[in-house]
């Protein structure tokens, strides 16, 4: 039941081949799993991030854990995730510039590198036109589909989506692990270096542990 316990494998690889990725290590919360990926991708008090208006305080307290900033989208009425139309006409306004390959938002001068998009009590954001927008600004884009256990889109599993995405196994969750969540990534590579971090950073090297970096 530890970090490095036999039945935390096998729930990865359950999970992993029920969501149909073996990009799947777990973690304490949700809120751990998503400040995880923020700290891999070195997002900083340089950064805003963009997230949804309407969504759980754990969505933005990560964002605020490690210094960036977060900047509030507006959100469908239909489907209560974020608005791809509406969000395309505000990243394309005035208020943000694209140079060299970063959208900047001209009031605080802050880099936008990330947006989060909440698949909000299960149901599915507009996930395929929201991932054509943030290809277009060169986004990365992380689902919270910390509700969607069981919830697919097009029959594709909400959470597999995403460059990167979180599950959430709380107690309020439809199953669950008392508390706990999950990491999914589209590049095995990433997968590797985040579970690294989240493992204290440990190296067995000659005989001795050493930890290269700050963990978790």
């Amino acid at each position: 039941v530890s970090t490095y316990g036999r039945f935390t494998n096998l729930f990865e690889k359950k999970i992993g081949k029920y969501l149909k990725s073996n990009n799947v290590v777990s973690t304490v919360n949700g809120t751990s799993a998503l400040q995880a990926i923020l700290s891999y991708l070195k997002i900083n008090n340089k950064h805003e991030v963009l997230v949804q208006s309407f969504t759980f305080v754990a969505t933005v307290n990560p964002i605020i854990h490690i210094g960036a900033s977060p900047h509030f989208i507006d959100v469908s009425e239909k489907t209560l995730g974020a608005d791809p139309e509406k969000l395309n006409k505000y990243l394309s306004s005035k208020k943000f510039e694209y140079k060299n390959g970063k959208l900047i938002n001209k009031i605080t001068k802050k880099i936008i590198k990330v947006i989060i998009i909440t698949h909000s009590y299960g149901y599915s954001a507009e996930i395929k036109k929201l991932l054509q927008i943030a290809k277009k600004y060169k986004l990365i884009l992380i689902e919270d589909a910390a509700e969607t256990i069981g919830s697919s889109y097009e029959k594709k599993k909400l959470g597999t989506f995403g460059d990167f995405s979180i599950l959430s196994f709380n107690g309020n969750k439809t199953i669950t692990t008392g508390a706990g969540g999950l990491i999914i990534t589209k590049r095995k590579k990433d997968l590797l270096n985040i579970k690294h971090i989240i493992t204290t950073s440990k190296i067995f090297k000659n005989n001795k542990i050493i930890y290269d970096k700050p963990g978790f």
